[in-house]
């Protein structure tokens, strides 16, 4: 911690959630950048804010509305309507070109999902005016507690629902702006559609995205975020471009306390953590489990790890192709229930559509473990930063073909993975020289205090 220096104080405003068990660059880049010397406010926007697990040193102001969280439901309701109207006329139109394997639920297999606005025009309708509704509730609190927020050196907009209530407090109070965002779907987006069809189909990311800031920070998570921000104007200067990272102080409690002799070694383990969701595409692992026991390679386990909207779909997929002794889907654990199961799993898999730049494959890859995953590309900002990471130990395999080539290299690893013996607490390994959490927390210090110092510079003018 730095007690040497005066500490910065930021107001950070955000919808997204701070849970303990789950979003971890919100939780852990407030966590570090507390230690290095900032003191944090949060006003958390929402119903989601009274889960959230905020450590005691930090003060937090929880926003609320039954209005707004009525707003919400009904987004939710209609969402869910369209999806399941459109999933049944996909259905009609195409169950006689599917293959049995790939029925009734899944798009094929070796295809990405062609990019959509599921909601249609409910962000329109009810997300923007709900952030709306929800900057002008900050505001007005804003400038009846205005001797407060005149005291902090930086308002923070965190996700897009905090960006647009930070905007107007900045420009009301003069103080810098910093906008963070956790990737995005914009690329893609403005590749396919333009601007303008971008705009209408992704308002709220797309106007959130827009918004100028003296720093912006983007998630490199295999997103193209730097090159969508670009895109839309920015100052590639003004952004801080940086990947997740791993914590090896966690990592490394987690491996003295974890003892795999307790587990059945006679089989091999292949472990997934990934939130169930469509893009997640985790009925990819699910078919390949499949192919992997129709070619006779059935000692193994595979165990899924995430909850979501499509657990009913999979676990109706592992039935169906009869391989429940061999697929586990064990729902939503705790992260360091879950690096259990990664410590002494032999393979991480990870076939997600956007990216697989996941914090799961980045704390398997700092442990050494195997990773089999898509070759798109996405771990790249990772790895330059992480030169301790073996990568002869990241598997690629090409959408095209899929299950023939990732089945060929499951079967041909295993020959020499086995033979070598190098299974177990031996493939344990902690790498030291790889990207942290300090890492990038330190990166936006930085910067941070950059801004802070110019800041200062400008008044005593």
């Amino acid at each position: 911690m730095k007690n040497n220096v005066t500490r910065m104080k930021i107001l950070l405003i955000t919808n997204a959630p701070f849970l303990k068990a789950g979003n971890q660059s919100l939780r852990r880049t407030i966590f570090f950048l507390n230690e290095l010397g900032v003191d944090f406010e949060l006003w958390l926007l929402g119903d989601s804010s009274t889960k959230y697990s905020i450590p005691l040193n930090i003060h937090a102001k929880k926003f609320q509305s039954k209005f707004f969280s009525f707003l919400k439901k009904i987004s939710v309701f209609f969402s869910s309507w369209l999806k399941k109207i459109r999933i049944t006329n996909i259905k009609i139109a195409k169950r006689k070109a599917q293959t049995g394997r790939e029925k009734q639920d899944f798009p094929p297999i070796s295809k990405t999902i062609p990019i959509r606005n599921e909601k249609d025009y409910i962000e329109w309708f009810v997300h923007v005016p709900w952030v709306l509704l929800y900057s002008l509730k900050v505001l007005l609190h804003a400038v009846i507690n205005w001797r407060k927020v005149k005291e902090f050196d930086i308002i923070w907009g965190y996700e897009r629902g905090g960006v647009v209530p930070a905007f107007l407090l900045s420009k009301l109070f003069k103080k810098t702006l910093v906008t963070s965002f956790q990737g995005t779907v914009l690329f893609d987006y403005l590749k396919t559609y333009g601007v303008a069809g971008t705009l209408l189909r992704q308002p709220l990311d797309f106007l959130t995205s827009k918004i100028r800031a003296e720093l912006i920070v983007i998630t490199d998570d295999g997103t193209n975020g730097l090159k969508a921000f670009v895109k839309l104007g920015h100052n590639a200067n003004n952004i801080l471009f940086l990947p997740n990272g791993v914590s090896l102080h966690e990592l490394r409690e987690i491996l003295e306390a974890v003892d795999c002799r307790e587990e059945e070694n006679e089989v091999l383990k292949f472990v997934i953590a990934k939130r169930l969701t469509t893009f997640g595409r985790i009925e990819r692992s699910v078919l390949l489990a499949s192919e992997l026991v129709r070619v006779g390679f059935t000692d193994f386990k595979l165990f899924i790890i995430g909850d979501g909207p499509e657990y009913n779909k999979l676990n109706a997929l592992v039935k169906r192709n009869d391989i429940e002794r061999q697929v586990v889907l064990l729902g939503a654990l705790p992260y360091e229930e879950t690096m259990k199961y990664i410590s002494c799993s032999d393979m991480v898999w990870s076939f997600n559509d956007s990216s697989n730049l996941t914090n799961t494959v980045q704390d398997a890859l700092a442990i050494g473990k195997y990773v089999l995953t898509l070759n798109d590309g996405s771990l790249e900002g990772f790895l330059k930063l992480s030169p301790g990471i073996d990568r002869n130990k990241i598997l690629l395999v090409n959408l095209e073909n899929f299950l023939e080539e990732a089945t060929t290299k499951i079967v041909n690893w295993k020959k020499d993975y086995v033979d070598e013996k190098y299974k177990g607490k031996e493939n344990i390994c902690l790498t030291e020289n790889v990207w942290t959490w300090e890492n990038r927390a330190e990166e936006i210090y930085k910067r941070l205090e950059k801004l802070v110092r110019k800041d200062t510079g400008r008044e005593k003018l």
